[in-house]
């Protein structure tokens, strides 16, 4: 008797290139550097919703405060600063917000101080941010999360060539959150977050060799706060809606939007 044996072959976790240890795509094994690189297939099968929950896979990275309209991270012990610890493709970006991680390929952790590379680094490292680029094959993928506590989020992500030779690509993002946290407010009231980001990238071949990219996203983002609060003896918060930033009526509401051409 004859049994064949078909297998295939998976390895989507690993990645043998990284773009922002030397600013151009280099092998891991010939670059000088400590990096990590967390792939969107991690991300999308942890269902993360925060790059903090993507940073959770390196261990020399731990979050720190959560609890206004950022997240902050300690790389090897050094806090990140929001100004130039990270990179989005490689660029310096500002990150007074929460980073929408919909809109990411990869993101790598590099490790130790890069100021030669990059001007400006912290002794840590460096995160950097690989954002998805438009494909000539076509491509519509449609998902939608829901948690205990009833929280939603929905996502499209859709593109290909937009003309028959192929030189004209695009590839656009949308996605709507509304989250309800666990926490409940002294009077009752839910901690809520509503968010909606849209983003396009359109990629144009000029010749075999060059293409310029023109990219924008938008984030809206208006979430309670979560800072705690003084209470008194009979667990009453001290002050009034002026001093009080641990009710429904103290909350973050962002507007950033984020514009590019590249060539």
């Amino acid at each position: 008797e004859r049994i064949e044996v078909k297998g295939s072959y998976f390895n989507d976790y690993k990645v043998d290139n990284a773009s922002g240890a030397m600013r151009t795509s280099a092998s891991l094994l010939e670059t000088a550097q400590s990096v990590t690189v967390i792939t969107d297939t991690i991300v999308n099968e942890q269902l993360a919703t925060t790059l903090g929950e993507v940073l959770t896979n390196d261990a020399s990275l731990t979050a720190g405060s959560q609890q206004r309209n950022r997240e902050v991270f300690n790389l090897r012990g050094f806090e990140l600063s929001s100004s130039t610890g990270y990179l989005r493709d490689g660029h310096q970006h500002w990150s007074h917000y929460q980073q929408p991680i919909e809109i990411l390929q990869q993101v790598e952790v590099i490790k130790g101080p890069s100021s030669i590379l990059y001007g400006q680094s912290g002794p840590g490292g460096l995160v950097n941010m690989v954002t998805k680029k438009p494909t000539a094959q076509t491509l519509f993928n449609a998902s939608a999360d829901v948690d205990q506590h009833g929280s939603t989020r929905f996502m499209v992500d859709a593109g290909g060539a937009l003309t028959e030779a192929e030189d004209l690509r695009a590839r656009g993002i949308l996605v709507k959150q509304d989250v309800d946290y666990w926490r409940e407010y002294q009077n009752g009231e839910n901690r809520e977050r509503d968010r909606f980001l849209g983003a396009l990238v359109v990629d144009y071949d000029i010749t075999d060799n060059a293409l310029v990219r023109f990219h924008y996203d938008r984030t809206d983002d208006e979430a309670g706060l979560d800072t705690g609060a003084w209470i008194d003896d009979n667990a009453n918060v001290i002050g009034d809606d002026k001093t009080i930033r641990d009710m429904s009526w103290a909350f973050t509401d962002i507007t950033v939007e984020n514009l590019g051409v590249g060539v």
